[in-house]
């Protein structure tokens, strides 16, 4: 759904995207509804640990926009910061071809994944 331009899925940091696929095929996107989706991904795009081993569960989506987005893309870029007692923040910055227009703000709750019980050899 998102090109990587920077970090991504696969790496630990902050990363860089831009929105390429449409949410619902064939449904034109309005140029609000690409920022806010592209804004949901933060935290998945900006992650400090291995996502095979760690939950990070954002239970809100904050956004604050400047002006509204123009024009047919939106690029994101986001940071995570996690303490050691289990919770977290992602920080975004929005902007589209005219220049920065938002921030957003996920609060993480971050949990090491319990293994998938083995089945009996």
């Amino acid at each position: 759904m998102a090109l990587p331009l920077r970090g991504g899925l696969t790496g630990a940091g902050g990363g860089v995207v831009a929105l390429r696929i449409p949410l619902v095929s064939g449904q034109p996107f309005a140029p609000l509804d690409r920022a806010v989706i592209v804004a949901d991904s933060a935290n998945g795009i900006s992650g400090e640990l291995p996502m095979d081993d760690w939950l990070f569960v954002p239970p809100s989506l904050s956004l604050a926009f400047e002006r509204y987005p123009r024009g047919e893309w939106v690029l994101l870029e986001a940071r995570t910061t996690l303490s050691s007692d289990g919770i977290g923040l992602t920080s975004s910055r929005l902007a589209d071809g005219d220049g920065y227009l938002g921030v957003g703000s996920q609060p993480l709750y971050v949990e090491r994944r319990v293994p998938a019980p083995q089945a009996p050899a």
